[in-house]
């Protein structure tokens, strides 16, 4: 009886995200989706810098240093350099965001906008608050509430989107597709999100994932070549393994 109580309590949040995504107003915009205002607004706190980042107002052309307890407020955009990364807490939920190397994330007022690199959310919500937490790349929108999830802008173009815990929800092209924990999906450019698939190193063999091994050290966590999907899927599970940041 309880395995049933777990399924039909992951099933009901899926529920929710999806009809979350399904309430967006369908627009002109990049994937046909946009986002309803929330009345609550998204801030930044910067926790942790390692390495260099910077902050700037998206109208302007220069970048100012970053440091930890800055707040970056909706109209800012925030870049990592090379070996570096950038912990942050998300306002007014009890979220947690990190951001890799290599990385441009802008915040809006409901959401943040990935237009290059990776970012990990770890989202959680204070007593009594279900604020969902939105994420969109150049082709797709990412929702979750409590989901553990990494959302990755490729440099071939393509969107990453994988969890490892709870749910999330990823729409594009006026579809929308629910990801469990352990999976991961893939969205091309004026695409749908393809059919997720899991994350694991148990589809390649072992020389295969010796070599994953040493490419993710060396790429970072951003791979700068396509890989076959069933190495990405060996390769999420590599960097989730390592906690969100590449061993050295």
């Amino acid at each position: 009886m309880s395995r049933w109580i777990v399924w039909f309590t992951v099933a009901a949040m899926c529920c929710s995200l999806v009809a979350m995504l399904c309430s967006f107003v369908l627009s002109g915009e990049i994937v046909g989706i946009e986002v309803k205002p929330t009345p609550v607004g998204v801030i930044l706190t910067i926790t942790s810098v390692i390495g260099k980042g910077e902050i700037r107002e998206r109208t302007t052309a220069t970048w100012q240093p970053l440091r930890a307890k800055m707040s970056i407020i909706p109209g800012y955009q925030l870049r990592t350099d090379k070996e570096s990364m950038v912990e942050a807490r998300l306002e007014p939920t009890l979220s947690r965001i990190k951001v890799s190397h290599d990385t441009l994330i802008e915040v809006r007022n409901d959401r943040l906008v990935l237009l290059a690199g990776r970012i990990w959310v770890c989202a959680a919500q204070k007593p009594g608050e279900r604020i969902p937490i939105v994420i969109q790349t150049p082709n797709a929108y990412i929702a979750t509430e409590r989901g553990w999830i990494s959302v990755a802008q490729l440099p071939w173009g393509w969107t990453l989107v994988s969890c490892d815990r709870n749910t999330a929800s990823v729409a594009a092209s006026r579809s929308v597709v629910p990801l469990l924990a352990g999976e991961m999906t893939l969205v091309a450019p004026g695409s749908k999100p393809e059919v997720p698939m899991k994350v694991t190193c148990d589809i390649v063999s072992w020389d295969v994932r010796i070599y994953l091994e040493e490419f993710v050290k060396r790429c970072h966590g951003i791979p700068p070549r396509p890989l076959p999907k069933n190495f990405l899927s060996c390769a999420e599970r590599l960097l989730w393994d390592a906690g969100g940041i590449v061993p050295r």
